[in-house]
């Protein structure tokens, strides 16, 4: 029985290595125990993520309010949400029914409670600044680099679960997959509101790929992108969102949400710096590896002729 619930949990994952150290010993299975008391039911993924946003937009609420109990109760609803945001995805994965939608949902979601969270701390410390103006003006900023942060988490988390199954170029994939099932409903001239979000999600993709400048990386097998970037993938997890949530509980407890702000923007920015660099490090050694493991491979068949 403890095997087979082991074994259970296992599939409910994505791949370990995109997962972020507080996921893999807390949301995770936390968000699989939530998953086995609904399997049963009829609840979707859909649902478990509205229910994540639900909460979400609940922790900014209280944020707001000030008090050290509300901001406590907002740390909480944020961690809530964090969980659920797990289980959404463990569940469609455990009864196999992911669809286009859940995975526009999941991303989407993500943003919609971020942006309830960072309007709830500019409210939180707007009167506790002499100059509540020059408050605002770094939460928006810190916001917005906050998101920026969060699209290249998301993007090298997605493009080493495509590499590691043998694919490449996850934008392409993504683009060319949703296109095919807007395509499909434009055919049976159904769905025009699911059509308009994944639209957005194409929209959102692209300027995603424009920010990182996407280029289509080689490598020679699967096992060789796990190598090579297994370590990129680790350091860009230290800054996820379920972390953010994990530190933000904690400067709940306090009711000292500045700190979380200025985590945010000075650790965030420049960790996310340092780490771009050496992802584009190894994406530069790997594309050279490649091409000259192609010029070998060309030159043995000239020799061969």
């Amino acid at each position: 029985m403890k095997e087979e619930i082991i074994e259970e949990y296992k599939k409910s994952l994505k791949v370990i290595d995109v997962d972020e150290i507080v996921d893999i010993i807390f949301f995770r299975p936390i968000a699989f125990a939530f998953t086995k008391l609904i399997y049963k039911t009829n609840i979707t993924p859909n649902q478990v993520s509205f229910l994540s946003m639900i909460f979400g937009i609940l922790a900014g609420f209280c944020i707001s309010l000030r008090t050290n109990e509300t901001v406590l109760a907002g740390g909480i609803a944020l961690i809530i949400s964090a969980i659920l945001d797990c289980a959404d995805g463990q569940l469609a994965r455990l009864k196999h029914n992911g669809t286009f939608l859940g995975r526009f949902l999941d991303g989407g979601i993500d943003y919609i409670s971020s942006i309830s969270v960072f309007i709830g701390i500019g409210i939180w410390g707007a009167n506790l600044w002499l100059n509540p103006t020059l408050w605002w003006f770094v939460v928006v900023f810190t916001g917005i680099t906050y998101a920026i942060q969060a699209g290249m988490v998301d993007y090298y988390r997605n493009e080493f679960l495509f590499n590691s199954k043998g694919q490449s170029n996850f934008i392409a994939n993504e683009l060319k997959n949703f296109q095919k099932e807007i395509d499909k409903l434009i055919a049976q001239k159904r769905g025009w509101f699911v059509r308009s979000l994944l639209n957005l999600y194409i929209l959102y993709s692209k300027i995603q790929g424009n920010l990182i400048k996407v280029k289509n990386k080689k490598y020679s097998s699967p096992e060789e992108y796990i190598k090579k970037n297994k370590l990129p993938m680790w350091l860009w997890n230290i800054n996820g969102s379920s972390t953010h949530a994990f530190i933000l509980l904690i400067c709940s407890i306090f009711n000292r949400l500045d700190i979380f702000i200025w985590y945010a923007l000075l650790f965030g920015n420049i960790w996310t710096i340092l780490v771009w660099i050496i992802q584009k490090r190894v994406d530069y050694i790997s594309s050279k590896e490649y091409k000259s493991i192609l010029a070998e491979n060309n030159n043995s068949e000239v020799l061969k002729h």
